[in-house]
């Protein structure tokens, strides 16, 4: 069985890595970025692979008393000035799924 990751230390080395970026911290996203790698990483039913953005989406909104559209905004509004490519090494194309992909992998990364 996989060992979890408390939540505190998954908040912590999320907002030290969102930082790192170059995110601002006053952005809604910036908030939701870390409620996003709360929900995936502290629930091992929950994994990255298995999961519909769309579905992640309404639970930040529930959590946040917000929609789903406005937490979607906010996710891909608050990357986009940061170049993610450069800091994630990617050539492609960083959209919400793939920043997902890419923070969850940085925080298990630093975490272990």
């Amino acid at each position: 069985m996989e060992k979890t990751i408390d939540e505190k230390t998954i908040i912590i080395t999320t907002k030290q890595i969102l930082k790192d970026m170059k995110m601002k911290i006053h952005y809604l996203g910036f908030k939701y970025w870390i409620t996003a790698s709360v929900i995936i990483l502290s629930d091992s039913k929950l994994n990255e692979k298995n999961i519909k953005m769309m579905d992640l989406y309404k639970m930040i909104a529930k959590k946040h008393k917000t929609t789903s559209n406005k937490v979607e905004r906010a996710l891909r509004y608050s990357y986009q000035g940061i170049k993610p490519k450069e800091y994630f090494n990617v050539s492609y194309s960083v959209n919400n799924t793939a920043f997902l992909f890419l923070l969850i992998d940085k925080i298990e990364n630093s975490i272990k």
